[in-house]
Parts: C-alpha cells; sequence; structure tokens
C-alpha cells in the first residue's frame, strides 16, 4: 500500500486552476471533506484524482484502458503507437470514421499518466467553445485553463458548430500550446481531406505541427459490438 494522497492539496490546486464560482467551489469543498472522512486506500485516491483534474468519469478511467481495448487488424498499428506513448512525446491527432475506438484510445493515456504530475484535461471542442461562451468578464481566465493545461485531449474535432469565432479561438489555442510546447491530443470523425475542407490552411497547418497525424481505416466497433450482442441475445433465445 502507498501513502494515502493529501487531498486538500489537491482541491487548492484545482481552485487556482479550474473556477472562481464560489458556489462551484463550495460543493467541491465539500465533496473533499466527504471523501477525506471516506479514505479507503490510495488506489482509490488516485482514481479520484484522476477523475477530478481530468474531468473523466471515474468509470471511464477504469474501463477505457489499453488493457481493455480491442484491437482488430486494422487498428493494431495506432495501438501500439499510443501504448507505448509517453509524457514528451508529441501528441498525435486520430481521425477516422466514428466508433474506431479513438477516444478510447486517448482516454486510456489519460487513464495510464494523469496525476498531480501530468495535469490532463479531456473535452470535446463543442464543450470548450460553450465554456468560453458562457465565461463574460472571466473569459481570459477560463481560456488560460484550455492553454496552459500540460496535456489537453480534444474530442470530437469538427463536429462543432463551425464559425469565425470558433476556427479563430481554436488557432490561438494552438498557437499558445505550439508556442509553449504543450502536448494536444484530438480525435476527429474528419479525415486529412476533410480538415482542409473545414478549416483554413494555416489551422490545417497548425494542427499537424502540434499533432501528428494518424488516419484510421477500420470497420466501427461499436457496430461490430452490437451485433455480436444480437447474435448473443439470439443465441441465449433459443437455449
Amino acid at each position: 500500500m502507498g501513502q494515502l494522497l493529501n487531498l486538500q492539496d489537491i482541491f487548492s490546486f484545482s481552485q487556482k486552476i479550474w473556477t472562481q464560482d464560489a458556489e462551484i467551489l463550495e460543493r467541491q469543498k465539500k465533496a473533499f471533506e466527504k471523501a477525506q472522512q471516506e479514505r479507503i486506500n490510495p488506489e482509490r485516491d488516485m482514481l479520484m484524482i484522476k477523475s477530478y483534474i481530468s474531468r473523466l468519469p471515474e468509470k471511464d478511467i477504469l474501463e477505457k484502458t489499453f488493457e481493455k481495448y480491442r484491437k482488430t487488424n486494422e487498428t493494431k498499428a495506432i495501438f501500439d503507437i499510443m501504448e507505448k506513448w509517453k509524457p514528451g512525446h508529441k501528441g498525435l491527432l486520430l481521425s477516422g470514421n466514428s466508433g474506431t475506438g479513438k477516444t478510447h484510445l486517448i482516454k486510456a493515456i489519460i487513464a495510464r499518466y494523469c496525476s498531480q504530475r501530468y495535469k490532463m484535461l479531456f473535452m470535446t471542442f463543442s464543450s470548450i467553445l460553450d465554456d468560453l461562451k458562457s465565461s463574460f468578464e472571466d473569459f481570459e481566465h477560463v481560456f488560460a485553463k484550455y492553454k496552459t493545461i500540460d496535456f489537453l485531449c480534444i474530442d470530437d474535432l469538427g463536429a462543432e458548430k463551425h464559425s469565425d469565432w470558433s476556427e479563430e479561438k481554436l488557432v490561438q489555442l494552438l498557437d499558445y500550446r505550439i508556442r509553449n510546447d504543450k502536448t494536444l491530443f484530438i480525435s476527429s470523425n474528419l479525415k486529412y481531406p476533410d480538415l482542409q475542407k473545414r478549416y483554413h490552411p494555416r489551422t490545417v497547418d497548425r494542427l499537424l505541427e502540434i499533432c501528428i497525424l494518424f488516419e484510421i481505416n477500420a470497420p466501427s466497433y461499436r457496430k461490430i459490438l452490437q451485433k455480436e450482442n444480437l447474435k448473443r441475445m439470439m443465441n441465449n433465445e433459443k437455449g
């Protein structure tokens, strides 16, 4: 067993980085006080910390791991690349059809490495834009958390409602992270030709500067699971 972590230190970090909203801070404080009273073991602490910093549900951290990723012939290459990734390496832009495991692999990186040392945040780009739009007077503080977090993982780039403003924010985010050597992971259903159609060439250039592009050409994992579940259900009915 390792040493129990100081949850108050984690709360103090979060208080500085994530929000200045008094009501939210009070809810977070009560949650940490409750957690402090229900100390179980260091592994449980780490799970809570990973979830709190990354904004991933604890269930995802437990289930979206490399060990539970279902490799196919088409996804073996990207699995090997992601599984060998370590902090300090360049981030990746995973593109391909929906249901091919892009998001699972990025969440697996977070499940493995997110900690007090390696602070990682997972958000869809639509959610980032919504957060910025609602920030009003606190805009710069809110934008700064996405610019400065050690490892930012943007899910589903290209699904956002596109506008000049949204692309301007994307370029500003990319520029800051490039200049300050901040790691970025991105998943997108848009393949390279589609990215070129949707975004300005300078935006695509920045995406390729900060990330290594890897296109996953594989059938939908979700559709495969649906077929297997249907087959299993039919077999159970026959039995």
